[in-house]
This record gives structure tokens, sequence and C-alpha cells, in this order.
């Protein structure tokens, strides 16, 4: 019998066992039975998954992005995990100098490709360019920048007052989708940068800043603008699913050519209220923007976590939430809404994620807060049953 066959064989609770096992001693755990029993009940992925090895090198509530090199291999700030000393290896471990660091999914190798500052290290990818620092000084002044295309990158001449180099604020300018915000005659005037060529999407115009929507604006359509010389063209969007500051951003699904806009207010609602919570009998609406201007329109079911960042795949809508009502982290994680029903994919607080160009790969980076433990940054792939 193949080796396939055996394992098909075993019992799911067996499996889960050996996997939680191996999941406790590729991070130098002591495999206590608490530890054990936590373990036991975390959702497992119904789909491959491939483990890096690495610590993600989060510096804030994520999600923080992962940058796709190709549809095999991520960058990302991490750590490496330096293996418990000791008579018998127990124990925790301990974590490497940050680095920056590219995981080739395929294979499951890695390269360290350059140290980055400590503690707080300034990173930046955009279409091939990068931007980042490796070495800290005084005064918070970051020592040593190095910015060029990924791979030929130079060290930059240091400004005596510290001032940002002219090199990385190129990367940070050429960042897409990005918003930018403007006064005019009749207000003030959001505006979420596209791709080259693309053209931006324009919204707000009320007497309010933007992203602090009032009720004078709050159903004014959005705007596609392609060119200057272009007649605008309105989207079935109105200006308060933008204007928030949780939710209402855009991103782009490379495999669809579409932008991605999660609706950060009900249409039910006067404006954005940050202490009231998405009504639980409404589902989320999340748009679906071509280039051209066309409009598709799927929604998260009514009653799920609230969304920090929802992802396109090839087998579904993929979202993730670091809401956890009760303090249990093992209620936040990720979802993939599959043939139009919510399927937990993995717990915890997410820290990192992401899904390759392709659709088909989700990368992630949960933290439990647990001091007993690492969790390594993960990749799930979803075009595999």
């Amino acid at each position: 019998m193949n080796r396939t066959g055996r394992f098909r064989d075993i019992g799911s609770a067996a499996v889960a066992t050996m996997l939680v096992g191996a999941t406790l001693a590729l991070a130098g755990c002591d495999r206590s039975s608490a530890q054990l029993a936590q373990a036991l009940r975390e959702t497992q992925p119904p789909y491959p998954i491939v483990s890096s090895g690495l610590v993600f090198g989060f510096r804030m509530v994520g999600p923080d992005p992962v940058y796709w090199l190709d549809d095999d291999h991520v960058l990302f700030p991490g750590y490496e995990v330096i293996p418990p000393k000791g008579p018998f290896g127990h124990g925790r471990g301990e974590l490497s100098e940050p680095g920056l660091y590219v995981w080739d999914i395929k294979t499951n190798m890695h390269v360290r490709h350059a140290s980055l500052e400590s503690p707080m290290w300034k990173l930046c990818y955009s279409d091939g360019y990068i931007f980042y620092s490796t070495r800290h000084g005084d005064n918070n002044v970051s020592l040593d920048r190095y910015a060029g295309p990924f791979g030929q990158e130079e060290l930059l001449v240091n400004d005596p007052t510290g001032a940002p180099a002219p090199e990385g604020r190129k990367c940070f300018d050429s960042k897409w989708p990005r918003e930018s915000y403007q006064r005019t005659a009749s207000g003030a005037v959001g505006t979420i940068l596209l791709r080259p060529g693309d053209g931006e999407i324009e919204f707000g115009g009320g007497t309010k800043l933007p992203r602090l929507v009032d009720r004078q604006n709050q159903m004014l359509p959005i705007r596609l603008i392609r060119t200057e010389s272009s007649t605008p063209i309105e989207l079935p969007i109105v200006s308060k699913e933008v204007t928030s500051f949780a939710g209402g951003e855009v991103s782009f699904a490379p495999f669809l050519n579409r932008y991605v806009l999660v609706a950060a207010t009900p249409r039910s609602r006067d404006v954005f209220d940050p202490e009231v919570p998405w009504p639980a009998n409404q589902p989320v609406p999340v748009y679906l923007i071509a280039p051209d201007g066309k409009v598709a329109v799927e929604e998260l079911p009514a009653g799920i976590r609230k969304p920090s960042r929802v992802f396109p795949t090839r087998a579904g809508l993929f979202w993730v939430s670091n809401d956890a009502p009760s303090g249990n982290s093992l209620q936040a994680g990720g979802w993939l809404l599959k043939d139009g029903k919510p399927q937990k994919l993995f717990d915890h607080i997410v820290t990192a994620a992401g899904v390759s160009p392709d659709g088909c790969r989700i990368v992630y980076a949960v933290n439990d807060f647990s001091a007993s433990h690492f969790r390594f940054l993960t990749a799930i792939n979803v075009c595999q049953p």
C-alpha cells in the first residue's frame, strides 16, 4: 500500500494528534498536556499546508502584508528560531536578529536576504523596488538604509538630519492602491490612486475630511476617473462605504484583475461609528471593481466576525478577523467562503496575511500571545483538495 493510503486509514483524531505533536516539536516546546489540549482544539485547515519554520516579524496589530515576488516566493520580515539549550533541548528557544527573508513555498526553502534594523526597521516593497533599514543609531535615526530594484539595492548616503532619503520615498510613493487627500471649493475629497493606467477613485466631497464622512456626502457615489480628460464613471458604491478608519480600504487581486473594496458602513446606517458593530442580521458587501468601471458584488454572510481584510482566492473569498470579544484568541482567525458557507481555516490573532497572484496560496501568521512557543508563517493551498 502506498504511503498516502496508509495515512488515509488513520483516524482523524490520531492524525490531529500527530500533527500537533510535530508542530510543538518544531516550535521547541515542552509538550505539556495543557498545550496539547489547546492545540487539539484548534481548527485544522482542510487543505494542504506548509510551515516555513520562520516567525513573522510583525510590529503592530495586524494583519501586516506579505510581499509576493511571484506565485511561489514570499518576501517578509522575520526571525529564525535558535533551538533551546540544555541536555534535553526543552523550552521555547530564542529568536535570531530580525531579517528580510525570501521563502520558496514550493521547495520549502528560505534565504536570508538581509538583516533588518532592530527593533523598529523600515521596510517598503512595491513592484520590484525595495527600501529597508539595517542598523539603528542615536535619536531614532536609521544609520544604514538600502534601496533599489530587489536584489540590486545599494547603500544610501545618510542625511545628517535623519530626513528620509529620496530613494526611500520613491518606494512609498509608488505603492498602489494608496490614498491622498485634497481640499476643494466643494469640500474635502479623497483619492485612491490605482495602478498606472487605471486612473483613480474619488470619494467624499463634504465639509469634513473624507474619512470622517458626514450626512451631507454619505450617499454620494464614488467615481472612477480613468484619465484627466475622460468622463468620470459613477460606481454603485456610496461614499460612506469607503469612509472609515476600520474598513473601506482598497486592495488588488491580480488573478481577477479587479480592485477589492469591503464596505465599511452598512447603507442602513447614517454614518460610520466605530463603537457600533456591523448589524448581525446584515451581510457585508465586497465590491470587485474592474479597471473599466464594471463592478461585481459578493457578500460575506450575516453574523460573521468583523473582517479585517478580505482577499479573493480561486476557491472563494478569504477573510481574516481579529475580533475576539471574550478575549479568547481562538475566536479570531481566517475563514473561506466556500459554496456560500463560511469555513474556518485557522485560529488566533492574525499578524500577517496575503494571497498569491494566481489566487491559489494563502500565506498567514498568527499569534496567540503565548510565551511558551512560537508560531510560524504558514501557507495553505486552496487549489488542492
